[in-house]
C-alpha cells in the first residue's frame, strides 16, 4: 500500500524545515533527513523535537552525483520497517541538475520507499523557477504552502491543495525551531502514522 508523501513550499527561514520535522517526528520514530541547510540548523531543529533523526548535510556527499545520494539514502533506509525521509536539498538539485533528472532521481526515490517509508520534500519558494516546483510537487499526495502573515512575525498559514477534515488552511505558529499545529491538523498526522 502506498504511504502518503508531503510537499511543503515555504518561503526562505527556519519554519518549512521545523513543520518538515515536525511532520516526520509525529509519523513515524526514525527520520533520515538530507537536508540543503547548514547542519548545525539542521540539528538544532531536530533537537528542539527530540526526534531519532539521522542528518545529512549537503557537506557530507556530492550534490552533482545522484547516484552517491542513491546510495546513501538506500544503506540508511533498506533495513528499516518504518521511516520518514525529509529532503529539503531539493533546492539545490534543482539548480545543479535540470528537471528530469532530478524528476527521475524522486520517481526512483518513491518506488524504494513505498512500502516502508513516508517521504517529505521541501523547497523554498522562487528559490527555483515555478515549473520546477509545479512539477515536482505533482509527484507528491499532499501539497502544502507555507506563508507567513506578516513579515518577521511567528504566525504562519498553512495551505492545504487538498481539504483535511474539511478544511484547507491552518494556523502554525513558530516558537524558538518549534512550529506549533493546530489539533485539526496533528490528527490528521496521527491518522496517518497508525495507518
Amino acid at each position: 500500500m502506498n504511504k502518503p508523501s508531503f510537499f511543503i513550499l515555504s518561503e526562505h527561514g527556519v519554519a518549512g524545515a521545523s513543520l518538515a520535522v515536525n511532520i516526520a517526528s509525529k509519523i513515524s520514530d526514525y527520520i533520515v533527513w538530507i537536508c540543503g541547510e547548514n547542519p548545525l540548523l539542521a540539528n538544532r531543529i531536530s533537537e528542539a523535537y527530540g526526534a531519532n533523526c539521522v542528518i545529512f548535510g549537503n557537506r557530507s556527499f556530492n550534490l552533482a552525483n545522484l547516484n552517491e545520494l542513491n546510495i546513501l539514502i538506500t544503506k540508511y533506509i533498506e533495513k528499516k520497517d518504518r521511516y520518514t525521509m525529509i529532503l529539503s536539498v531539493l533546492p539545490e538539485l534543482a539548480l545543479l541538475h535540470n528537471l528530469d533528472r532530478v524528476y527521475l532521481f524522486l520517481l526512483n526515490l518513491f518506488k524504494k520507499i513505498e512500502n516502508g517509508g513516508f517521504l517529505i520534500g521541501l523547497m523554498i519558494k522562487q528559490a527555483q523557477n515555478i515549473r520546477d516546483e509545479i512539477l515536482i510537487s505533482r509527484l507528491f499526495s499532499d501539497v502544502f504552502y507555507l506563508k507567513s502573515e506578516l513579515n518577521n512575525q511567528p504566525e504562519f498559514r498553512l495551505i492545504s491543495e487538498a481539504p483535511i477534515n474539511n478544511k484547507h488552511v491552518f494556523k502554525l505558529r513558530l516558537n524558538g525551531y518549534v512550529i506549533e499545529m493546530e489539533e485539526g491538523f496533528v490528527k490528521y498526522l496521527k491518522d496517518i502514522s497508525q495507518a
